[in-house]
């Protein structure tokens, strides 16, 4: 932050001592509330939101009545924003997808209690801090098997080609509806969490290969 100013512009924040994410497992929402779907983006071309509104459309008949969507994130590109937000009129769920920037409190109790989080970014250099902080929380998680994303999670999550509108949405439908699948994959996420690599290990990798180059 002291080198870079702008930094302190942008919705991040530094988190030290190897801690995995700001998300907590706790106050998952009773089995008979409506689902909440999180997607967790800022709006880029790249990140598969206008995929996900398409599939979410088809699949939301199929759904719990009261199934909400959260797209937590900024409009980081101003075209694609009003492209997401013409799908979200277009498809009819102004009542039902609410798109917005979210502080890290929020996010921490967004995590916790979503019912779904999905992922559907087509290109990722090493996956997401998004995504990886819905598997810390231990959420239930559908995520793009595009770039990245197959390697990243590592089986944790359901991965899904967010390209095929009709595959995209059984996927969801069928997360939502089976509580044996979404246990699955909760416990999926926690065992991912728990093998994750921290800043310590990782700092411990780089000892050892600068220790392996200079002798």
């Amino acid at each position: 932050m002291a080198q870079y100013p702008r930094a302190s512009q942008l919705p991040y924040r530094v988190i030290r001592g190897g801690t995995p994410s700001l998300t907590i497992e706790a106050n998952r929402p009773d089995p008979g509330s409506p689902p909440l779907i999180l997607v967790c983006s800022h709006l880029y071309p790249y990140k598969g939101i206008l995929e996900f509104l398409v599939a979410f459309a088809d699949a939301l008949p199929h759904l719990p009545p009261g199934t909400r969507v959260r797209v937590a994130g900024a409009d980081r590109d101003p075209v694609y924003a009003a492209a997401v937000r013409e799908q979200v009129v277009k498809s009819d769920l102004e009542d039902t997808v609410t798109i917005g920037p979210a502080n890290a409190e929020e996010l921490t109790a967004l995590y916790s209690r979503a019912d779904l989080c999905v992922f559907p970014s087509t290109c990722e250099n090493a996956g997401s801090f998004s995504l990886y902080d819905g598997l810390h929380a231990g959420a239930a998680t559908i995520s793009s098997d595009r770039s990245s994303m197959p390697e990243a999670t590592n089986g944790a999550t359901r991965l899904v080609n967010p390209f095929e509108r009709k595959a995209f949405s059984a996927a969801m439908v069928q997360v939502l509806a089976d509580s044996q699948l979404k246990e699955e994959l909760r416990s999926r996420a926690r065992a991912w969490s728990e093998a994750a690599p921290t800043w310590r290990w990782r700092a411990q990798e780089l000892v050892d290969f600068v220790s392996t180059v200079s002798s």
